[in-house]
């Protein structure tokens, strides 16, 4: 069901000011990947954005099945 949210592109059109704070604010919480923790607010953050808007330096720290749908998008 994420994956169908995160390729819909439904999130690339901010509709109010509390779409425009998400897509702002949640990249923090989601910067370090390593950190299990950061990997809900990476999930969230993905929804603001268009599929292939979003890239990384890196995929350490992130669950192998994670890497496989960033990889698809």
């Amino acid at each position: 069901m994420t994956r169908s949210l995160i390729t819909a592109g439904f999130g690339k059109e901010l509709v109010d000011d509390e779409d425009v704070r998400a897509r702002q604010d949640l990249p923090s919480f989601s910067a370090d990947i390593q950190s299990s923790e950061c990997h809900g607010p990476l999930l969230a953050t993905l929804l603001y954005y268009a599929p292939n808007a979003i890239t990384f330096e890196s995929t350490n720290g992130l669950p192998e099945w994670l890497v496989k749908e960033l990889q698809s998008f």
